[in-house]
């Protein structure tokens, strides 16, 4: 099977996947711009089969050495998604960060299924300001 390329990509390239997640799991806040779009996040995606099929954002602050906050992972809805946000996660993987995190809808058992199996585990539940049952999901390295 052929390999996605992995690539740094303009915000306004994810906010396509961003909203269309948001419509499918009527989820209103992430279509805040100056939240989900904000300077410090850095943009990935993830080509496959000639086109953008997955998105994700990174975070890093200063006052959180060692710490990766991976703000998402957006597919495009095609069959070829799962091939390219797990190519975006085999890279989140690999970064020397110390501790690697983001939040699930706690409904996208999927998505929960793949972090699985690259390590991640639950490590807290919540709910997001609208009611949706969240989770945090992380892998600790070193």
């Amino acid at each position: 099977m052929k390999k996605p390329f992995i690539s740094r990509i303009p915000d306004f390239m994810a906010r396509p996947f961003i909203n269309d997640y948001c419509d499918r799991w009527k989820i209103p806040y992430d279509k805040d711009t100056d939240y989900a779009y904000g300077n410090s996040v850095l943009w990935m995606g993830s080509f496959y089969k000639e086109a953008l099929r997955a998105v994700c954002g990174l975070f890093v602050s200063d006052n959180l050495p060692g710490e990766l906050f991976v703000y998402g992972f957006y597919g495009d809805g095609s069959k070829g998604q799962a091939v390219a946000i797990r190519g975006l996660i085999e890279l989140i993987v690999q970064l020397p960060y110390n501790y690697k995190y983001g939040y699930i809808v706690a409904d996208n058992f999927s998505m929960l299924r793949t972090m699985k199996k690259y390590g991640w585990g639950v490590e807290q539940e919540g709910m997001l300001p609208d009611g949706h049952p969240v989770v945090k999901a992380g892998i600790r390295c070193g």
